[in-house]
């Protein structure tokens, strides 16, 4: 057994001596790992590139990705299908607008590359060439290295992009686009050709050409043309009070939407500067009295006394007026409402110390049980609307119960909303509305019906509008 045991174990492998490890197994893992980074992560790259949906999320995938990979400062995805090259997409940027003049400058660019030396292969270049040297763009655009890589679909040349960086382009970064334009160019084939896929024509399923019929003519029903816009709950002829003074408010005597009778108090003015002015002016007109009733007696036995009574009156009659007029500014000091009703503002606090001018409006008196509701209709949803036209009114206190009104005013001219849009105000007064009560300052969404149009007005308004401000006729 001991002679079995001794043959069927193994013998050792005897060490090789002066044989030491290469330089690749001493090689920690960790180093590895970070030399295939670089490689994993354009493996990635090419995975979300057959993962894209359509061609925008390809263009944007193309504009961020590479500036990742290459080192680029900025990434321009150009569309050379047209005659003139267009910027399809921009780094960091979700849309582009051809408008802007770096877009228009960028596209200048390309074209007279493509004019002078041919955009089939890599192009390196320092600006100001392919472009005026004195252009704005030119002298302020902060990476004057390029690189053009062109996306080359046999023959032809579909796109590319234009990177550009502050210093030169190395060849490891010129590698490594022209790898990554060769993973774009499928992705933008597959995108725009693979993916599209022709009807198979089945004589059997005539049913889908009657359903297609149905759907064309379901377009040309007529259906009321309905458009939304915010609501609020506002006052009906409201009293406004206005600062009558140029002044500091000292406070607001009343609560923000408390009652308040007519004749009360609402608010006061700081008047120390006031009351001094009517001391003084009535000082004045004291010593002014005093001097004409001196120069009135003086007048009887002397005759310059008698010269100088009338310009004493008149000076008596002018600190008359100025003590009057004081007066009466330290009266208005004090704002009373002349009617009853309820005080609509914001916040007392934000009005004590708060200096005003004559006219400016401070509060509101309104009665809670006269209000209306004002629309504010933003430009780009403003349709033909008539007066009388039907809303429906959804509250937010109850968005399920809608309130059944007719338009009253609409402005002729658009203004800016609470919400900075401009807007046209409209208008609307409930036709019946029993026991519910609506508060002062309440919001909702208003429902406004226009004209009949036809069904694919209805649901294409929108984009034909769109579409309408991209041509240029």
């Amino acid at each position: 057994m001991a002679a079995n045991k001794q043959q069927r174990t193994k013998p050792r492998r005897p060490a090789l001596v002066g044989i030491s490890p290469s330089p690749a197994d001493q090689r920690p893992a960790a180093e590895t790992a970070v030399g295939n980074k670089p490689l994993l992560a354009l493996l990635n790259l090419e995975s979300q590139i057959r993962g894209c949906n359509n061609e925008h999320e390809l263009v944007y995938l193309i504009a961020n990705e590479t500036r990742k990979l290459t080192r680029a400062r900025q990434v321009f995805v150009i569309d050379s299908r047209s005659k003139r090259p267009k910027v399809g997409g921009i780094s960091s940027l979700d849309t582009v607008d051809r408008n802007v003049p770096l877009v228009r400058w960028i596209e200048r660019i390309v074209f007279n590359l493509r004019k002078q030396d041919g955009d089939e292969s890599v192009k390196e270049f320092v600006l100001p060439a392919y472009c005026g040297h004195d252009e704005a763009d030119t002298q302020t655009y902060p990476f004057p290295h390029m690189l053009w890589v062109p996306f080359r679909a046999g023959s032809d040349t579909i796109g590319g992009i234009l990177l550009a960086r502050e210093n030169a382009w190395t060849e490891a970064d010129v590698a490594v686009a022209k790898r990554l334009a060769e993973a774009y160019t499928f992705g933008l084939i597959f995108q725009r050709t693979g993916m599209r896929r022709r009807a198979v024509k089945n004589p059997r399923r005539w049913w889908a050409y009657l359903a297609a019929a149905l759907v064309v003519a379901v377009q040309f029903v007529p259906v009321p043309l309905v458009v939304h816009a915010p609501v609020e709950v506002t006052p009906r002829n409201p009293f406004v009070i206005t600062a009558p003074i140029d002044g500091i408010v000292g406070e607001i005597v009343i609560k923000p939407n408390s009652p308040v009778a007519a004749g009360a108090v609402v608010m006061r003015f700081e008047d120390t500067i006031l009351r001094n002015a009517f001391e003084l002016a009535d000082e004045q007109l004291r010593v002014a009295e005093t001097r004409l009733h001196r120069i009135s007696q003086a007048s009887f036995y002397d005759s310059d006394a008698k010269k100088e009574l009338r310009l004493a009156i008149a000076e008596r009659d002018l600190k008359q007026r100025e003590r009057d007029y004081s007066e009466q500014l330290l009266t208005r000091a004090t704002v009373r409402t002349p009617r009853s009703g309820l005080a609509v503002f914001a916040d007392r606090n934000e009005w004590a110390g708060r200096p005003v001018r004559t006219g400016e409006r401070i509060m509101s008196i309104s009665d809670p049980q006269h209000y209306e509701f004002t629309i504010d209709l933003p430009v780009g949803d403003a349709v033909i609307l008539q007066n009388d036209a039907r809303v429906k009114l959804y509250m937010n206190s109850d968005p399920l119960d809608a309130v059944e009104a007719r338009l009253h005013n609409i402005a002729y001219e658009a203004s800016m909303s609470k919400a900075n849009i401009l807007s046209y105000r409209l208008t609307a007064r409930a036709q019946e509305t029993g026991d519910r009560q609506f508060r002062l300052g309440s919001r909702g969404t208003a429902q406004l019906f226009g004209s009949d149009v036809p069904l694919f007005y209805f649901l294409f308004r929108r984009p034909l509008s769109s579409l309408r401000t991209m041509l240029t006729f």
